[in-house]
């Protein structure tokens, strides 16, 4: 469990270069996004004037409208030959299983390219990388804060699928506001940011 954190916390304004930012400076920042996502838990720590615990504030920020089905998405990735019969459909069926619609596998595919996201074989990993993804907002704030360089093969979108599962993109964004361009451009900045919002 995190320890407690004042609420007194010093809130970062604007974009502040740091010399490499420390995991507890990600974690504060962390905390001040979710004190701004959940009134309830600001109206109870200032009527008490007391600290809260990191775990009554880390509440997940609300989960977005679905958009089409992760199926739709890869069907239509791969062109409707290469969706026609009982196994294809079976195989694409069984790859989506854990995602919450097609917006990730959308964008992940986006930043891949047409050709490397066509066949059957190539749909199904990235459907299977994006399980557990809300949809393809957390990828796309990651890929804009990494680079188009950074994301435009198969194990670097990997890399970030699996840094944003759970992940508001909201969290990243506003983190990495704070943190300056600098601090949340590579990869193991941006998870550790991840690894904050999602609470670990």
């Amino acid at each position: 469990m995190k320890s407690l954190i004042a609420l007194g916390a010093v809130l970062i304004s604007g974009s502040i270069a740091f010399a490499g930012a420390s995991q507890d400076k990600i974690d504060s920042l962390v905390l001040e996004y979710y004190r701004g996502q959940n009134p309830r838990v600001q109206s109870i720590a200032r009527l008490m004037n007391q600290t809260v615990r990191t775990e009554d504030v880390n509440c997940p920020a609300p989960r977005p409208a679905p958009g089409p089905s992760c199926v739709d998405v890869a069907c239509q990735q791969v062109g409707k030959y290469n969706c026609d019969d009982f196994s294809e459909i079976d195989t694409i069926t069984k790859a989506c299983r854990g995602n919450y619609d097609g917006g990730c596998v959308a964008e992940v595919c986006d930043h891949l390219g047409k050709y490397n996201c066509d066949d059957l074989s190539e749909i199904t990993n990235v459907a299977t990388m994006c399980r557990s993804q809300f949809n393809g907002d957390c990828v796309k704030s990651a890929c804009d804060h990494a680079g188009k360089y950074n994301c435009d093969d198969f194990s670097e979108m990997e890399n970030i699928a699996k840094l944003c599962v759970g992940v508001p993109a909201s969290c990243l964004d506003s983190v990495c506001a704070h943190l300056g361009t600098y601090n949340c451009d590579d990869l193991s900045e941006l998870e550790a940011v991840g690894n904050s919002c999602r609470g670990n």
